[in-house]
């Protein structure tokens, strides 16, 4: 009935940026990427990257984290679990993050009863500037807590030898792409700001996230479809990608 093609829609944005990372013969991929996919219901996130230490004398401490690694955030995405963000990370971080994108609408939005709203009504889509100004709110802080879980950590261990860095998980810094896909970036505003809330924070050195990365929106939403048919017609459907990502 369906056909030979059964994935489920996460795996096939893994599968997607694995394409768009490694390439296929004739055809160039663009190297390690981090992929942030924004959600109703959870937030993942995919990086393809060994996450080695990106400065020397770094001792890396447990287990290695996979090179293709997927994490998925069940009380992060931005309709099912608005409350849930505002509850789990405080009101403070959503209201900075409004004031940030627009200080008056401090004064317009009841943050209670619009993530309440969002979480009753879970199809529920902008239809004025304070509905955008949440999204791109609860988005930002959603993407930094994800990015954070799923990235490594750095701290320092003194030694009878003296200090040492110690690495947990992925190094990510040097990551050179971050891509956004899913609604928000398909059909919302300030792509831009939203990626950079999960690039790294000096006020938090120990998170190993993308300190510069460039940022990329999968505007066409077509980051699925490209994982779908990698293994099938992956030339063709790569270079889609690397058409339609737009660069913001």
């Amino acid at each position: 009935i369906v056909g030979n093609i059964i994935m489920p829609t996460p795996t096939a944005v893994l599968m997607g940026a694995r394409l768009l990372a490694e390439g296929v013969e004739g055809e160039d991929g663009i190297g390690d990427l981090v992929v942030v996919d924004i959600g109703g219901a959870t937030i993942d996130v995919d990086s393809i990257a060994h996450g080695h230490p990106s400065v020397s004398g770094v001792v890396v401490k447990g287990l290695p984290d996979p090179y293709l690694k997927r994490t998925v955030e069940g009380d992060l995405g931005i309709r099912y679990n608005a409350e849930t963000i505002l509850q789990k990370m405080g009101k403070k971080k959503v209201t900075d993050r409004i004031a940030g994108i627009d200080g008056a609408m401090l004064g317009r939005i009841d943050l209670g009863s619009m993530t309440k709203a969002l979480s009753c009504n879970v199809e529920r889509v902008p239809e004025n500037e304070e509905d955008y100004c949440i999204d791109i709110a609860l988005s930002c802080v959603a993407a930094e807590a994800a990015m954070t879980r799923h990235c490594g950590t750095c701290e320092q261990v003194y030694f009878p030898t003296g200090k040492v860095t110690v690495q947990h998980g992925k190094d990510l810094t040097n990551i050179h792409t971050l891509i956004g896909t899913g609604g928000v970036f398909a059909y919302g505003r300030e792509p831009r700001r939203i990626l950079q809330s999960a690039c790294f924070d000096a006020s938090n050195p120990e998170s190993l996230r993308p300190r510069n990365p460039e940022l990329f929106a999968d505007d066409r939403y077509i980051l699925f479809a490209v994982g779908l048919f990698a293994e099938f017609f992956p030339g063709p459907v790569l270079k889609i990608m690397k058409k339609h990502l737009r660069q913001v």
